[in-house]
């Protein structure tokens, strides 16, 4: 019953994302991933969101899902969400998925570039190769190039997962398109 809410709420918020980037406070992408753990190489897909608090500061949101280079499902999401499997109360619940998983500050050195160096500390990790959960911290860079109504945006940055020594380089690249 729980999943289905959560997807029934997925589908609600990014129905609301159409809308809101109709205002231009809401930034919708779809992601392309690649990062090491270690020995373990992962390729994940999904969607980044960013909610603009102001010009210059947003909220991150990245879910994404893939495989590892043994074709174990792996997946990431906001630490939030995750607590949607462990909370009974519903109003908790879609609290949980509204916390962000870190934040972005943005510079806009020209018309069709912005740069967004970005701390995402509150990001979860699972690779059902090891069928557990990891908390972990994203900190890089994200350059937005805008041509006309698409947004392509390459990224670098380390992942980092909680108990764990070895930070990982992690390469991205998203495309979005602007609804407005």
């Amino acid at each position: 019953m729980k999943r289905i809410l959560l997807l029934l709420f997925l589908f609600g918020i990014t129905t609301n994302i159409v809308f809101s980037q109709e205002s231009d406070n809401f930034r919708l992408s779809g992601t392309v991933e690649h990062f090491s753990l270690g020995s373990d190489n992962q390729l994940m897909f999904g969607l980044n969101g960013e909610l603009f608090l102001s010009e210059k500061f947003s909220l991150n949101y990245k879910y994404t899902m893939g495989v590892n280079k043994d074709g174990d499902f792996v997946y990431h999401t906001p630490a939030g969400a995750i607590g949607v499997y462990f909370i009974d109360i519903w109003e908790l619940m879609v609290f949980s998925v509204m916390i962000p998983e870190g934040v972005s500050y943005h510079q806009y050195p020209n018309k069709w570039l912005e740069v967004s160096p970005y701390l995402n500390p509150l990001g979860c990790e699972y690779n059902s190769n090891y069928n557990n959960l990891n908390l972990s911290c994203t900190a890089g860079v994200k350059l937005h190039i805008k041509a006309d109504k698409f947004n392509f945006s390459p990224n670098v940055g380390v992942l980092y997962l909680y108990g764990h020594n070895d930070p990982s380089l992690n390469l991205g690249l998203s495309v979005g398109y602007l609804l407005n």
